[in-house]
C-alpha cells in the first residue's frame, strides 16, 4: 500500500503562547526540518486565519489568569458527580 503524507500545522505559537519571533522561527524550523527529512508535503496555517478573526488570542495577564483559575476552581468545587447506575448501560 502506498500513501502520501501531508502535514497540516496549525501555527498557534505567537497567538496563544505569545512566543517571540525567535521562538516562533525555531519552532517552524523543527516542523519544516521533520517534513523535509521524511519528504512530507506541508501546509502551515496561522491560527488567526482559521477563525478569520481579529480577537487578541494572547496569553492572559496575571489578573486575568487568577480570575480564570478562581472560576476553574469554583467549577470544580460545584461540579455534580453523576450517578454511575444511570449511565451503566451507555458505557457497556
Amino acid at each position: 500500500m502506498f500513501f502520501r503524507v501531508h502535514v497540516l500545522y496549525i501555527d498557534e505559537g505567537p497567538s496563544v503562547y505569545g512566543w517571540t519571533e525567535e521562538q516562533h522561527r525555531d519552532n517552524l524550523q523543527v516542523i519544516l526540518g521533520a517534513c523535509e527529512k521524511y519528504e512530507f508535503t506541508w501546509t502551515i496555517l496561522p491560527l488567526e486565519s482559521i477563525y478569520d478573526t481579529t480577537l487578541d488570542l494572547k496569553q492572559p495577564d496575571k489578573d486575568q489568569l487568577l480570575k480564570f483559575q478562581e472560576e476553574k476552581k469554583l467549577d470544580f468545587d460545584t461540579h455534580t458527580v453523576l450517578d454511575e447506575s444511570v449511565f451503566g448501560e451507555v458505557k457497556n
